[in-house]
């Protein structure tokens, strides 16, 4: 039994090549004929042309299947390449977006102190505490929407407080003491505007106008 089927794989393997082989060199060989009955035709030189042009011919199909090859090895490679760094960068972006919603749920843990915060008393509060002259305050704070770039969809419930008042007859360093010691409180107090003005009566103090602003958590 091994010995048949042994036979029969170079008989099958000559079924399938009889196609090929005659669409080369023709159903009775008349191709390959034709050729040998050309080329026996040819001169000396004619002949020697001839197998210098095969061999050329033959050498340049062999060089451009190679070239073809690299050609694709090398495409494949770049895709590859891609691919991969594409994946790095992806796998950046989830780590980013992870660290930046952890963040996120810091800060929102954090805000909860501002559910029901006066930047008016708070102000005051801290100003009495270093003994400093404050005034001007408006009868509230006013109260609107985060523009951007915290108008976004994760902060659409929160609100904004923003309040202005002025510092009066205060040393420099004690001005910026306080601007500091606003923006150290965990009420995450952020200072967006000072001008400082020097005092007409007294050269050695000055006057100041200050703008704070903290964002409140969603009204329950």
């Amino acid at each position: 039994m091994q010995v048949q089927e042994s036979n029969a794989s170079p008989d099958r393997l000559s079924r399938l090549m009889l196609p090929l082989r005659s669409f080369v060199f023709g159903p009775q060989n008349e191709r390959l004929e034709y050729l040998m009955d050309s080329f026996l035709k040819f001169t000396p030189e004619q002949r020697a042309a001839a197998v210098v042009g095969g061999i050329g011919g033959f050498v340049f199909f062999l060089f451009a299947i190679i070239s073809m090859y690299f050609a694709a090895s090398v495409s494949l490679q770049n895709s590859l390449d891609a691919a991969f760094a594409s994946t790095n960068r992806l796998k950046e972006v989830q780590s980013n977006y992870t660290l930046a919603r952890q963040r996120f749920s810091e800060l929102e843990s954090a805000l909860q102190i501002n559910h029901e915060l006066s930047l008016i008393t708070l102000v005051e509060g801290k100003a009495k505490e270093m003994g400093i002259t404050v005034g001007d305050f408006p009868s509230q704070q006013d109260i609107s929407v985060p523009t951007a770039p915290l108008n976004t969809s994760a902060l659409k419930n929160y609100r904004l407080a923003k309040v202005r008042f002025s510092v009066n007859r205060a040393g420099l360093k004690k001005i910026v003491e306080f601007v500091v010691a606003l923006e150290s409180l965990p009420n995450r107090i952020r200072v967006t505007s000072l001008i400082i003005k020097r005092g007409f009566t007294d050269k050695l103090y000055l006057d100041a106008n200050v703008e704070v602003e903290a964002i409140l958590p969603p009204a329950s």
